[in-house]
């Protein structure tokens, strides 16, 4: 005995939700299945509609770049004042959010929204999904090159090779950079080239040799007539 007209037009907010007669039909919304728990005024004709509640809750929290890396666990503070403990995986961004579940409004089933801010770092910087490192060489490495041996997060390392004369070409090592479900970067070495302090007058002497036998050009003479 259902009138399908009827029955539609409850669904979907139609005019069926009139009082009396044996075909009257129940007005409610998917929100009320949810809010009204399959009762209470949901099911009551021309029953009034009640907007469903947020129940996710929303904090913010800061790590390192090394760990957004990593991944981390952080503890986050919720806007009662409680804690919990919240995973952050590896390959986060700046500004990214992290959803922890069911650490929303208590009892309602709600998520935990944490908005992860990144801390710059003095050694490493991050470029799309690729690690940037700015490692210092010496003078010898610098001009007769070498195998560099460069730490990244978590505790290994990596080693690359350093041609002669090439300082401040970025050294790329393949598929180290950050993982992400987007793909994985790579990390990019910047050599810079530490100069030696504190000389001794022999040594200064014998610079001062070098540079009488190996004139010095003029690096920036190329960068002064493309800015003239």
């Amino acid at each position: 005995g259902i009138n399908i007209e009827d029955l539609l037009g409850g669904l979907f907010g139609g005019g069926a939700g009139g009082a009396g007669g044996s075909r009257r039909t129940a007005g409610f919304t998917s929100a009320d299945f949810s809010d009204a728990g399959f009762g209470g005024s949901g099911f009551g004709g021309g029953g009034r509609k009640r907007a469903p509640q947020d129940n996710n809750l929303s904090t913010s929290t800061r790590i390192t770049l090394p760990q957004s890396y990593t991944g981390t666990k952080a503890t986050v503070f919720l806007p009662d004042g409680t804690s919990t403990e919240a995973r952050i995986p590896a390959g986060v961004k700046d500004g990214q959010k992290v959803r922890v579940r069911g650490k929303g409004r208590p009892g309602t089933g709600g998520d935990l929204i944490v908005t992860v801010r990144v801390s710059d770092d003095p050694h490493y910087s991050r470029e799309g999904n690729n690690l940037v490192l700015r490692a210092p060489v010496t003078l010898e490495e610098a001009v007769n090159g070498g195998v560099l041996e460069v730490p990244v997060p978590g505790g290994k390392t990596v080693k690359l090779r350093l041609t002669p004369g090439s300082v401040g070409r970025k050294l790329r090592a393949k598929g180290r950079g950050f993982k992400t479900k987007s793909g994985t970067g790579d990390l990019l070495v910047i050599p810079e080239v530490h100069l030696p302090q504190n000389l001794s007058d022999e040594a200064k002497e014998a610079f001062e040799k070098f540079i009488a036998l190996a004139p010095q050009e003029n690096p920036r003479e190329d960068l002064l007539k493309k800015v003239r």
